[in-house]
């Protein structure tokens, strides 16, 4: 584990591109497979959402896109988070979407969408959750 998921990051931590760069530097560096990595990269791509919709920097948020997208490349088909990061990635492409117009980020969106509800099972608290992202997708 690097840093975000234990208290050196919380709520309450300044967020900086440079604090968040040494951060990926150091995230980059753990073996791909491994469940910290997925886990870290995820919960910095949510970093860079929250950078993003502090300063409304669109670099920020590509790299918030990019940091989902680098964590589901990381997974297997096992990872227990894999529902979740994916239900993430989009809700962001969805963010860009409205923003952009650009209809490759709602269809990209849609996608992972539904592969998020397919992993997700019925009994769950998250399912209508994800329904309602997909309905607003459409």
């Amino acid at each position: 584990m690097i840093a975000l998921s234990d208290h050196e990051l919380d709520s309450s931590t300044p967020l900086s591109l440079e604090f968040l760069k040494s951060l990926y530097a150091k995230i980059v560096r753990l073996p791909d497979g491994d469940e910290w990595k997925t886990e870290e990269l995820s919960l910095l791509g949510r970093k860079y959402l929250a950078l993003y919709q502090e300063e409304r920097d669109g670099a920020d948020l590509e790299k918030a896109i990019s940091l989902h997208e680098e964590a589901l490349q990381c997974t297997g088909p096992l990872y227990p988070q894999l529902a979740e990061d994916a239900n993430n990635l989009s809700v962001i492409l969805i963010s860009r979407f409205q923003q952009s117009g650009n209809i490759v980020d709602i269809e990209r969106a849609i996608s992972y969408l539904q592969n998020a509800l397919n992993l997700t099972k019925d009994v769950t608290m998250e399912k209508p959750g994800r329904l309602s992202n997909l309905g607003v997708a459409f």
